[in-house]
């Protein structure tokens, strides 16, 4: 199941109570070259994303939570912990 979704400024993104937090800004997307003079033989952008923008994880210590998990952070997580089971129901008729 690709649960991946493309990155743009019509990338969906949480809204928040403003009392809470401030919210994810959009994702912006600025040409750096596109075959031409910057870069004859490639397209080339930069991103300006928050970190929750798109398909992601939190990792535990993202929450005061899990801030003391010696294995929370996205670096330190094993791979293994994202493979399992999985049920897909198919709702695309509904």
């Amino acid at each position: 199941v690709d649960l991946s979704a493309p990155l743009g400024p019509n990338t969906p993104l949480i809204k928040l109570p403003p009392e809470l937090a401030v919210d994810t800004p959009k994702v912006e997307i600025h040409a750096i070259s596109k075959y031409d003079k910057n870069g004859p033989w490639w397209a080339w952008n930069w991103l300006k994303l928050g970190e929750h923008s798109g398909t992601h994880f939190d990792a535990p210590q993202h929450w005061i939570t899990g801030k003391d998990y010696p294995d929370g952070a996205t670096d330190t997580i094993p791979a293994q912990n994202f493979v399992g089971p999985v049920n897909v129901i198919d709702c695309s008729k509904e």
